[in-house]
């Protein structure tokens, strides 16, 4: 496959896209209603963004390796663009395997972490990135809200939620856009009953925090899972560089640790949101194009090695994933919910 890409007709095609002005694309995409307006000029800024960035490091020849991917995310804006103004997020799915449901909530701006609940069945917890109220929400399967939260601590740019077996939800502040924080965190919290009203008055107490420095030059993230005494971070790069994992340490004393890399993965689009199962055994990373999932056999320092197993699903706003029970569950920003069967990942790509 990577011949036809690298044929001197593709490369001429790619030469020539090297200086087109994308930023101007959206102008010809019909204008949704409302706030969905915004959520379409946000969604189709991201892909050409990604795109510009591309084009540029394609310009100075800085990785020939990208030209398929670049061809990938040209076709998922094109269809971003055909289809944004015409299609519901949360009209129902013909393709097997797979069930939407739609967030039914307009305090869920826009979900950015979601996880299910190990302790209360049928609920998933979810939260807003930056910009909104520190609040994590409950939900069903079918998005209705069953409970809201307000947490004790501020929301600068909350990216991921996360989930261990004792009771304890863990809330990704590492959002970075653009690098401009030298240092992120991780906050934990107990996990609240969620049919039980709660007492707004007195909200959520952070239990622990661990403060988060950088390796080197700082980066964007919007994903984070925990297995035992370990957390990780999985970088978010606009410029095509693979995604890479990151641990802390969750037993450390130290007031602050430095990220530490284990693996580089081979995946180039921004990855929005990653799950571990609870058994260990499956990754999942979501990106604007659909899910990653790699069988890692409790082997997470190992994924590098993999070639995951890939399901498309078009969403730039996809920005989170989580396991529940034998289903992959995402949710975006524009609020779409969807159910992936385990099935659709049982073969790896070859």
């Amino acid at each position: 496959m990577q011949d036809l890409f690298f044929n001197s007709s593709a490369d001429s095609l790619f030469a020539r896209t090297t200086d087109v002005n994308l930023s101007g694309l959206h102008r010809s995409v019909p204008t949704l209603p409302g706030r969905g307006a915004s959520l379409q000029k946000k969604q189709i800024g991201r892909e050409t963004n990604f795109l510009q960035s591309i084009c540029y490091a394609r310009r100075e020849k800085k990785d020939l390796q990208m030209l398929p991917h670049f061809s990938i995310i040209l076709l998922c804006l094109v269809c971003q663009l055909a289809v944004v103004a015409e299609t519901s997020p949360a009209e129902p799915t013909t393709r097997p395997g797979i069930r939407l449901a739609r967030i039914q909530s307009e305090r869920i701006r826009e979900s950015s972490g979601v996880v299910a609940s190990r302790k209360y069945p049928g609920v998933f917890w979810t939260l807003n990135d930056s910009g909104n109220p520190p609040t994590i929400f409950a939900i069903n399967d079918e998005g209705k809200v069953l409970g809201e939260f307000r947490v004790k601590r501020g929301n600068r740019d909350w990216e991921d939620l996360s989930i261990d077996d004792a009771g304890h939800l863990y809330i990704a502040e590492i959002g970075n856009n653009g690098g401009r924080f030298r240092e992120t965190a991780v906050y934990r919290l107990d996990e609240p009953d969620p049919f039980k009203k709660p007492d707004n008055a007195r909200p959520l107490e952070i239990t622990h925090e661990w403060r988060l420095r950088f390796p080197d030059q700082p980066f964007d993230a919007e994903s984070l899972f925990i297995r035992e005494t370990t957390g990780y971070v999985i970088s978010k790069y606009l410029n095509a560089s693979q995604a890479e994992i990151y641990t802390f340490d969750l037993a450390s004393s130290e007031k602050f640790q430095t990220l530490k890399k284990v693996a580089t993965l081979p995946i180039r689009a921004p990855v929005t949101g990653a799950a571990l199962s609870a058994d260990n055994a499956r990754m999942a990373l979501v990106t604007g194009l659909g899910i990653q999932l790699f069988h890692i056999d409790g082997n997470i320092e190992g994924a590098g090695s993999l070639q995951p197993a890939f399901v498309p699903f078009l969403n730039p706003s996809m920005e989170a994933v989580c396991f529940a029970g034998d289903f992959v569950v995402t949710t975006c920003e524009d609020k779409t919910m969807a159910f992936f069967a385990r099935n659709l990942f049982d073969t790896p790509k070859k």
